[in-house]
């Protein structure tokens, strides 16, 4: 990429006044970069590059004022998209793991941490409730840890779906989004990403069979929902 040694692309994003963001990294470190399109041409705006070797972007949303980003190792912060200067104008959250996949709905953005749960964000860009493994055990003690790795919000149902791993499919309200209003868990089923459309839940999933024995023959596949109240 122009600008750029050795840049791998993992997100795109065009916000309202036609900048693309491209988040991914450079090899060794995460990088962030502004292009504009003029004339058929991609024109580099300038870029940012985080100092934490081996990690990524794997989070990139238009979020008010801001672009938010987050990285695989747990971190969120926000981007001014006026700035000359491409870089962080602040930490919004920093929690040690990783962190997959963001989505915006409404006036709140949230962000699946598979440490830390479900994290809601608000346009000011201050972290809100978040859905933690201790909240949802309270509600449904027999279900595993919330190790959150996609989102997705779902218009009919007004929920958030949350892809989450080994411990099935979560759905949450997104005011609160610090409680479960239901889940299922697939047994030897583990959900990766999500997507939704009518009455239905898409979630791609790694099958292990025979989890528990010497039998560990993955495969993958597609999880299919359908709410029936």
């Amino acid at each position: 990429m122009d600008g750029i040694t050795d840049f791998q692309l993992k997100h795109v994003l065009i916000d309202e006044n036609g900048f693309y963001w491209f988040g991914g990294n450079d090899g060794v470190y995460p990088v962030l970069a502004k292009f504009k399109l003029s004339n058929g041409t991609m024109a580099l705006e300038g870029y940012w590059r985080d100092s934490f070797v081996r990690s990524n972007i794997e989070g990139l949303v238009n979020h008010g004022e801001y672009i938010m980003v987050g990285n695989a190792r747990g971190e969120l912060f926000a981007i001014l998209k006026t700035a000359s200067e491409i870089k962080p104008t602040q930490y919004i959250v920093d929690i040690p793991g990783g962190a997959l996949s963001m989505i915006v709905q409404g006036d709140m953005a949230y962000w699946a941490h598979y440490s830390a749960g479900l994290v809601s964000v608000d346009q000011d860009v201050k972290q809100g409730a978040v859905l933690t493994t201790s909240a949802f055990k309270a509600q449904f003690p027999e279900a595993g840890d919330i190790t959150a790795y996609d989102v997705v919000y779902h218009e009919k149902w007004e929920s958030i779906c949350i892809t989450n791993g080994r411990g099935g499919l979560v759905l949450t309200k997104t005011d609160p989004v610090d409680q479960a209003v239901d889940y299922i868990d697939l047994e030897d089923f583990d959900l990766r990403c999500v997507a939704t459309t009518g009455d239905y839940i898409y979630a791609g999933n790694r099958v292990v069979a025979g989890a528990g024995t010497d039998n560990t023959d993955n495969k993958d596949g597609i999880a299919v929902f359908r709410r029936i109240k």
